[in-house]
């Protein structure tokens, strides 16, 4: 399937392997802190065949750590910003990722996105780590929400978290 960046504003970037990502050009990119928490998690859980990746952004974390599980692993993607969940949407579909990748479109606090009986063995998260009131705001929405806690701060990721791993699964995160 061949689906090309649909404005000026979209690129389409190798992520791992043969798959590749929608992301805006002068948005929130994937970085080096969603590798190497990719990284730790397939570390701590290389069987793991469930995975939650909140505040999935464009999805990098997420499909980086699938890339590399069995191919019978499966990703539930959370994400508030529409913009963003649109992006992994589009990515997973570019990638054929349908069957084994979920992309849910809404703020991880509301306890209807993910169901209570829903348990992961392996959760990432790369949350905001900026209080509302530090430093300067983007003008860019996408990038302000990664950067600043608009939509919950790190104990808010760590409680979802707790409320769906199973027994022995793995919470891993990057935060300052």
């Amino acid at each position: 399937m061949t689906i090309e960046p649909s404005t000026d504003e979209e690129t389409l970037d190798r992520l791992s392997g043969a798959w590749w990502i929608y992301q805006l050009r002068r948005g929130h990119r994937y970085n080096t802190d969603d590798v190497l928490t990719a990284w730790s998690a397939w570390s701590v859980r290389p069987r793991a065949t469930t995975m939650l990746d909140l505040g999935a952004g464009v999805g990098s974390i997420g499909l980086m750590t699938l890339n590399v599980l069995s191919d019978d692993a499966r990703l539930v993607s959370v994400e508030v910003q529409e913009i963003s969940a649109s992006l992994a949407q589009k990515t997973v579909a570019y990638n054929d990722l349908g069957a084994r990748v979920e992309v849910r479109q809404g703020d991880l606090r509301d306890g209807r996105l993910i169901r209570d009986d829903e348990r992961f063995e392996l959760i990432t998260a790369n949350p905001p780590y900026l209080p509302l009131d530090a430093g300067w705001h983007s003008p860019h929405p996408q990038r302000r929400a990664a950067r600043f806690e608009l939509h919950g701060n790190v104990f808010d990721y760590c409680r979802c978290a707790a409320r769906h791993l199973t027994g022995g699964g793995r919470f891993c995160l990057c935060h300052a």
